[in-house]
């Protein structure tokens, strides 16, 4: 029976790195078709009342069409736009996905993107009912896009560098924090600040995720049960 050297296992190993990169770079360029796909199908006539209505929220509707709270991750209102969205895709989701993974990324997407959403819905939809006209402007305004599940994972990876790189991760962490804040104050549309409300809450959830939740949880967003034995169910 032989045993594979130190060079021969080194070998595999970097093969095996190489491989893993290849896929997730191929499931990031997928993640990045979906979106794109979806605002165009929302653009064709034939197909754009059925996208809509699984796509288009406003806080509204979050009662009677709850399948748009995720949905609305995959609308982009503008398919061409370069700014922010582009920025934080290429140089920040790219490389956690490639550090973490697709099922841990998604987690952390979509976890701070439905955060994000619900809890300006928790202040804008007894507002609306109130009759407070802020209120009423925002709840019946769409709020699309996948900047804030983006925002999350710039935290979780701003939390993942500072681990080996404390100051890096601080200074990514800081940066971030102090963009959205800026834009916040500067921002004149109303629906401009209450997306960076949603950027800041998503990226607190981020980090959260990735600093203490997830890492205690073997990646899983929901606790695991202890069966007899110690064997644990997974649920996820």
């Amino acid at each position: 029976m032989s045993t594979a050297g130190p060079a021969t296992t080194a070998r595999l190993s970097r093969g095996y790195n190489a491989q893993t990169m290849l896929m997730r770079l191929l499931e990031v360029a997928g993640l990045i078709c979906i979106p794109t796909v979806v605002s165009l199908l929302v653009i064709a006539s034939p197909t754009r009342r059925v996208v809509s209505f699984f796509t288009y929220y406003r806080p509204v509707l979050l009662l009677s069409r709850p399948q748009t709270i995720f949905g609305s991750a995959f609308y982009l209102p503008n398919v061409e736009m370069v700014g922010l969205t582009t920025v934080l895709t290429v140089a920040l989701f790219t490389p956690y996905v490639l550090a973490r993974g697709t099922a841990w990324s998604a987690r952390v997407f979509f976890t701070g993107h439905v955060i994000a959403t619900l809890s300006v819905a928790a202040v804008v939809i007894p507002g609306d009912w109130a009759g407070w006209r802020t209120a009423i402007h925002i709840a019946h305004s769409g709020d699309l896009g996948a900047s804030a599940g983006l925002a999350a994972c710039a935290g979780g990876l701003a939390v993942l560098i500072g681990r080996r790189w404390w100051w890096l991760g601080g200074l990514l962490l800081a940066g971030l924090g102090g963009y959205f804040l800026q834009t916040l104050l500067q921002a004149t549309r109303v629906m401009d600040r209450v997306a960076e409300v949603e950027h800041l809450i998503a990226m607190a959830v981020g980090v959260a995720l990735e600093l203490w939740w997830l890492p205690r949880h073997d990646g899983h967003l929901w606790i695991r049960h202890r069966q007899r034995g110690g064997v644990s169910a997974r649920r996820s």
